[in-house]
């Protein structure tokens, strides 16, 4: 199903933390009618949605999703749903309970909720942890699961109940498995950040990145990296698998803005299907 934003109401769970916030500033942007926001703040952060609030077309609402009530009562009228609240691996792993109750009875109200007011479509985040040890590689979408985290657990259940609801229901949706998606806004200092900056900080690097696009790294001016480096910043080369150097390790790496634009491509109907992943 082909759905613009243009002129739809949105609702974006998670939506103040580092890819929900840019999913609503892609919304913004799209001419979405009105986007609305819940966010429990233990990670989203306000300073993320300043533009977006300028615009005077967006509602933030400090909450969380195992609030039923709530949930229900912000779903009733939008048209899609953008689900990215999740707990990260770590504090999953921390406190179990709240794990689950967050990331399958919270995402159990979000599809009751847009079962019960006719959302057109849901477009959602798993992970790629869900995948766990490669058993080969290059891994693609039909890997089987080798997860062993209770976080990866919590969104192969989020998969399987949205594709229950799209059976019993219909209810349209898409979810992607991102890999380690990075960029500004990305939580750098909190208790539960991404693993680019766990590898930072081990290497005793600032967290403070800047990339450089796939494809250009050869034609980044000396002066660029020198006044990136000046500035506080780390340098990520993004280089083709033909030409690393034999004996390198590699880890796959996404931007948020990247991210973000398959999460809106997924309403135009570039994935339609709950078997197209990426």
């Amino acid at each position: 199903m082909s759905i613009g934003p243009g002129g739809s109401r949105v609702l974006v769970t998670g939506g103040a933390g580092f890819i929900g916030s840019f999913i609503v500033d892609q919304m913004i942007e799209a001419g979405a009618d009105h986007v609305t926001i819940v966010d429990d703040f233990v990670r989203g952060r306000h300073e993320n949605l300043v533009d977006a609030v300028g615009t005077g077309r967006v509602e933030v609402v400090e909450g969380d999703i195992r609030d039923a009530a709530l949930v229900d009562r912000l779903t009733d009228g939008c048209d899609l749903v953008f689900h990215q609240a999740a707990l990260r691996v770590t504090q999953s792993a921390e406190e179990p309970l709240r794990a689950i109750q967050v990331m399958v009875n919270g995402t159990q109200n979000v599809l009751e909720a847009a079962r019960k007011y006719g959302v057109k479509k849901i477009a959602a985040a798993s992970t790629a942890s869900v995948y766990g040890d490669p058993s080969y590689l290059p891994m693609d979408e039909l890997h089987p699961f080798n997860n062993r985290t209770l976080y990866g657990a919590a969104k192969i259940a989020n998969e399987q109940i949205l594709r229950a609801y799209n059976e019993m229901y219909g209810l349209e949706y898409v979810m992607f498995r991102p890999f380690n998606v990075y960029g500004p806004r990305m939580d750098v200092f909190g208790a539960y950040t991404e693993v680019m900056i766990r590898w930072l900080e081990r290497l005793g690097i600032a967290p403070t990145t800047f990339a450089i696009p796939l494809g250009q790294s050869n034609n980044w001016s000396a002066a660029n990296t020198a006044a990136a480096r000046e500035a506080g910043y780390t340098t990520i080369y993004a280089q083709a698998e033909e030409t690393r150097p034999a004996g390198t390790v590699a880890r796959t790496f996404v931007t948020c803005w990247d991210g973000d634009r398959v999460f809106k491509a997924a309403l135009g109907g570039a994935f339609d299907r709950w078997e197209e992943w990426v």
